[in-house]
């Protein structure tokens, strides 16, 4: 989405009503801390946007998500000798799950 596109979105220019960006325009958020947005649309139950843009921010926050991971299990086959992803995740799932 380019930013020409972003800024036509309706609803881009209201303010916050609530929080650390009270006052703040939607596009600010976006512009300084699109993880709060995120965050807002995981967690706020009347947080509404406009769908493309929401559509649109979780698509980016999961390709960034993807990126840091990938890296993370590179450098865990570098570390360990391990030339398979499989075998990382294999390795790692059981202990996200330890606590549940």
């Amino acid at each position: 989405m380019t930013r020409k596109e972003l800024e036509q979105i309706d609803g881009i220019y209201n303010l916050f009503n609530f929080g650390k960006y009270k006052g703040k325009t939607l596009l600010h958020v976006i512009d300084n801390d699109p993880q709060y947005i995120i965050w807002c649309i995981n967690n706020i139950k009347d947080f509404n946007i406009n769908d493309k843009l929401k559509v649109e921010l979780l698509s980016q926050y999961n390709q960034h998500i993807r990126y840091y991971q990938e890296r993370f299990y590179k450098s865990l086959m570098k570390k360990y000798d391990i030339n398979s992803i499989d075998t990382i995740i294999s390795f790692i799932a059981p202990m996200c799950y330890a606590n549940y």
